[in-house]
């Protein structure tokens, strides 16, 4: 999701993989979200609203995910 203003398609793939991971293992949320998920996560989302509605609603709802 780091690249997402060049590779907009692949960090939806990662954002949606991420999403799912996270909201079945506590043990992923946590590596994620100290690996600075949330931001990215945010970051992304707002590259999104800008570009690809996909990428957006993705990410926005992965950073629900790793919020609580």
């Amino acid at each position: 999701m780091g690249c997402a203003e060049t590779r907009v398609h692949n960090a939806c793939l990662a954002g949606k993989c991420l999403k799912i991971l996270c909201s079945l293992s506590e043990l992923t949320r946590n590596d994620a979200q100290k690996m600075f998920g949330y931001e990215t996560a945010v970051r992304a989302e707002q590259i999104g609203k800008a570009t690809n509605v996909r990428l957006e609603k993705e990410c926005g709802e992965l950073a629900r995910v790793l919020s609580g």
